[in-house]
């Protein structure tokens, strides 16, 4: 009992000195609290906007494409991937892809990029890709070989929207191919490195230039709804 009486006391005596350090206390420890929030809040927005725009929850792949992503490792049977994700509850949305590694040029520059086939709705859904798009409009299937650059890319390349690109790339079967596609919009993600070497266009289209069977897939992107 004899600490508590010293120690109220001791506030009592000089009430200034004892404000303001109740003050400092107060003012440093919400302080602490709106960092720490404000921190996290930045973490968690980061890793939604991943999410969301680019990564999705699950992935899947060939055991060996992570390791070289070589256009031969591709997923067995993606009609069944798609027929599985479309009857289970759990899923949000999904979205396959075909991923091409080579060099996209115009008359202006060139740089090495991953071109991604996908299906432009089944990618709507997955990534909001349309929302990104800050020039131009989205693929549109009827448009000889359309493709989406990203505005870090097309400045890179000094494209515009119906500018002509052209990809030079490996086949399936070893060959070395070119094809020219039209630039039918610009997005920006808000991620400038990645997006930089990243392009999409329409998976029927690169399977068919790469010499892929019609619907093969490289990945699965997966969005679940919790």
């Amino acid at each position: 009992m004899i600490l508590p009486v010293i120690a109220w006391r001791n506030i009592w005596r000089s009430p200034t000195r004892s404000a303001v350090l109740v003050g400092a206390l107060t003012v440093g420890i919400w302080s602490l609290i709106f960092i720490t929030g404000f921190m996290q809040g930045i973490t968690v927005s980061y890793v939604r906007q991943a999410i969301e725009t680019r990564t999705s929850h699950i992935q899947v792949h060939d055991p060996e494409f992570k390791d070289d992503m070589e256009i031969r490792y591709m997923i067995p049977d993606p009609a069944h991937w798609q027929e599985m994700l479309s009857d289970e509850s759990e899923v949000k949305a999904f979205s396959l892809r075909t991923k091409v590694s080579g060099m996209l040029s115009t008359s202006r520059g060139s740089y090495g990029v991953v071109i991604q086939g996908v299906d432009p709705d089944l990618e709507a859904n997955t990534t909001q890709l349309p929302q990104q798009l800050v020039k131009g409009d989205y693929m549109d299937t009827s448009q000889f070989n359309p493709i989406l650059l990203s505005s870090e890319l097309a400045k890179k390349l000094k494209a515009k929207t119906q500018s002509k690109v052209v990809f030079q790339f490996q086949q399936f079967d070893g060959e070395i191919s070119a094809a020219a596609f039209r630039v039918s919009g610009i997005f920006d993600s808000g991620n400038a490195k990645a997006d930089a070497g990243t392009a999409y266009v329409v998976r029927s289209d690169l399977n068919k230039l790469a010499s892929l069977p019609a619907n093969s897939a490289h990945e699965v992107a997966v969005l679940i709804n919790d």
